[in-house]
């Protein structure tokens, strides 16, 4: 996910979005056995990607 987002940023042609939603294709099951996870690693590809653009991660809080 986060090369996915990061070639939308840097406007990289579809070919590189179709190579992600292939690898991404590779974690159907576990998707499916957890619907949480998509969000939980959508949101660390995020945090990944803006770590990378910026350079400055965010301050992180604990878990409750």
């Amino acid at each position: 996910m986060g090369a996915a987002f990061l070639a939308g940023y840097a406007g990289l042609s579809e070919q590189v979005m179709d190579n992600s939603a292939a690898y991404l294709q590779h974690w159907i099951a576990a998707l499916k056995q957890d619907k949480k996870l998509i969000v939980h690693a959508a949101q660390q590809a995020q945090k990944a990607a803006d770590l990378i653009l910026d350079g400055t991660p965010e301050p992180t809080t604990p878990a409750s």
